[in-house]
């Protein structure tokens, strides 16, 4: 009911179901659909998209596409200092 009403935290929630097979089928290419829709408004997200990319997650590995995605998050502002950011910003760091 929150993901139909647009709550972001709760379409990321559903993403991670449906990336890691978390109660219901495995369907990264969903996952990455509802990541996307959310993504400029909640941080975890593109860092997820990174993630899946950079690693082949269901998949092929992207890199260009992991960089594009860890780039936004390591550019995201009002985000203390957290794991996330940390892997993001290593991530671009090593690539550019």
């Amino acid at each position: 009911m929150a993901v139909s009403q647009g709550a972001s935290r709760a379409v990321v929630n559903l993403a991670r179901m449906h990336a890691e097979g978390l109660g219901i089928d495995r369907n990264v290419p969903e996952a990455i659909r509802l990541y996307k829709t959310v993504a400029n408004v909640e941080f975890l997200a593109p860092v997820e998209l990174g993630r899946i990319y950079s690693r082949g997650l269901g998949v092929p590995s992207d890199p260009d596409e992991a960089l594009k995605w860890y780039t936004a998050a390591a550019e995201s502002k009002g985000i203390g200092d957290c794991e996330e950011l940390r892997e993001a910003k290593a991530y671009v760091a090593g690539k550019t």
